[in-house]
């Protein structure tokens, strides 16, 4: 498995909307965190282009903001903006050489795992993570976030401890 390199500040970061249509709030919002985080984000065109349907936009645009985010050596991360539905769409025209030959992190969740799904087939680790919503909704310090950022600048070598709930307890099942 092929670990896309850490982000440093000032790093470009491709923002797309691969699969259901997103509020332009909600991207603007995502970039502005993005910003705050020392991150130069870049809407892809098809990030806030004209639906199709229920699409962010068509099909043909969707892949090519991905593709395109992959082979510009410029950006070093693609953050989605959403999920819902689409992605499925666009896993046979993104070649998974493109993917291992341009290893850069994917994050987002939900119809997003299509595409984790491509990275995993190509032998490159992606991040389910927060997306755009979240980041303009929530204040930004939830646990989730702090460590979407963290892997994203210091790589994937984390040590995860929790504290025992009151519930757990030995048993057989």
């Amino acid at each position: 498995m092929v670990f896309p390199n850490n982000l440093k500040k000032g790093d470009v970061v491709a923002m797309v909307s691969p699969a259901t249509m997103v509020k332009e709030e909600y991207v603007k919002g995502g970039a502005d965190f993005l910003k705050k985080m020392g991150y130069v984000p870049r809407l892809m065109p098809g990030v806030l282009s004209s639906p199709d349907g229920s699409f962010a936009s068509t099909r043909e645009q969707r892949v090519a903001d991905v593709r395109d985010a992959l082979r510009d050596p410029e950006v070093k991360a693609i953050f989605c903006t959403r999920g819902g539905y689409g992605c499925v769409q666009l896993i046979s025209e993104i070649p998974m050489d493109e993917v291992r030959n341009n290893p850069k992190w994917i994050i987002g969740f939900s119809d997003i795992s299509a595409l984790h799904a491509l990275w995993y087939k190509s032998g490159v680790a992606s991040l389910h993570a927060p997306m755009a919503k979240h980041l303009t909704i929530e204040p930004g310090d939830d646990v989730s976030t702090a460590h979407l950022f963290r892997i994203l600048a210091e790589g994937p070598e984390m040590d995860y401890e929790a504290a025992p709930h009151a519930f757990n307890r030995r048993g057989h099942a």
